[in-house]
């Protein structure tokens, strides 16, 4: 999985531009969940002379060491549950805290929304000590996606009913 996102960013972006009209940076941040679950966020940024602002994209990969598998959102929350239907309305207080003083609104940041929707299905998501943290949009900075993103932090206490490592209310998990 790292490899090959890493492959793909230095074969698109990794040669100087000869034109001089551009550049790319690629950084990124491990969080650790516990002993065997860590993410890893990658924050990639293309600068255009004739563009405003950077264009970037967040991918996120976490990996549960312990199972020896990457996991997806889906693997986080009890069998069954949709984790873009179930998150939302927990995670709305905390979209409205990381809002704050910004022209969007909340509903633009909760996924499958039809019109103006910059969630981005929570494809950008990291487990960092107790909290799920979404970075959204996952990519930015084109085509009227704001020029930052927001991150809120969900703690995972929070979103407990829901969680498969809180047992799940049916026994299974």
């Amino acid at each position: 999985m790292l490899g090959s996102f890493l492959r793909k960013f230095f074969a698109d972006y990794g040669s100087p531009d000869t034109n001089g009209s551009g550049d790319a940076n690629l950084a990124y941040q491990v969080f650790t969940h516990s002993p065997n679950t860590k993410t890893v966020m990658f924050q990639a940024d293309w600068y255009f002379n004739n563009m405003p602002h950077p264009i970037g994209q967040i991918s996120t990969f976490t990996f549960d060491f312990g199972q020896g598998k990457q996991l997806q959102l889906a693997d986080l929350v009890c069998p069954g549950i949709d984790p873009l239907k179930a998150i939302p309305p927990i995670a709305r207080r905390f979209v409205q805290q990381a809002l704050v003083g910004s022209p969007f609104t909340v509903a633009q940041f909760e996924p499958n929304q039809t019109e103006g929707e910059l969630a981005d299905n929570y494809q950008a998501w990291a487990l960092d000590a107790d909290d799920l943290v979404l970075y959204m949009p996952a990519g930015r900075g084109a085509g009227g996606v704001p020029p930052a993103f927001i991150t809120p932090r969900i703690p995972l206490a929070e979103l407990s009913p829901i969680l498969r490592e809180k047992g799940c209310s049916t026994g299974q998990g």
